[in-house]
């Protein structure tokens, strides 16, 4: 629900990150407020950087991202390709990942605990920013579905704040090319209740 407690702590941290790490931090606490495995965000493409996936910003094992990276695998992962070409949600286990080579990937992932359930929001800025924001589950079928109904609208506003936040902390983009909700225009958007606990 979008005025849920979680949702306007979530969106407060987002704001006040002062720095990339701290934003990266703030991924980590967003998770753990959700209860689900992992989450990234992970920039596709900005005006700002001449190279793909200039920024990227995770909570998965460390081993994993090193062997993401290492092994190039943002050529084969067909989340990727499916969520830079689409608008919609990317549903993991609605995709057919019948290809050897993506087959092969998702066992590698599912071994280092990455989540047996997922799903990849992508997110258009201005410019033809492209960014991908993931969250990921290891709970049974049944929890994500209800997980999804509860807290997939709140998880949407919070990928386009987050993509924003990091493009700006990042010097991806500057602040002048895209107007920042202020803290009054927040409020105006519901009446936070306190979030007492994580």
């Amino acid at each position: 629900m979008l005025s849920s407690s979680r949702f306007f702590y979530s969106l407060d941290r987002i704001s006040a990150s002062p720095t990339l790490e701290d934003l990266e931090t703030t991924l980590d606490e967003v998770r753990h407020i959700y209860a689900i495995s992992h989450m990234v965000l992970h920039v596709t493409r900005s005006s700002g950087a001449a190279a793909n996936n200039p920024l990227l910003m995770l909570t998965y094992p460390p081993e994993w991202v090193k062997q993401y990276l290492a092994r190039d695998y943002f050529s084969i992962d067909p989340v990727v390709r499916l969520g830079q070409r689409g608008f919609l949600p990317v549903e993991w286990s609605a995709s057919k990942w019948d290809s050897g080579r993506a087959h092969g990937f998702f066992k590698e992932a599912m071994a280092f605990g990455i989540g047996q359930q997922g799903v990849t929001l992508p997110v258009r800025g201005p410019h033809g920013e492209r960014s991908l924001f993931t969250i990921t589950s290891n709970q049974p079928a049944s929890y994500w579905r209800r997980f999804r109904m509860d807290s997939m609208r709140d998880l949407q506003f919070l990928a386009h704040h987050l993509h924003d936040r990091a493009m700006v902390l990042s010097g991806l983009r500057k602040t002048a090319d895209f107007p920042q909700l202020s803290r009054r225009e927040l409020q105006c958007l519901g009446n936070p209740p306190r979030f007492n606990g994580v």
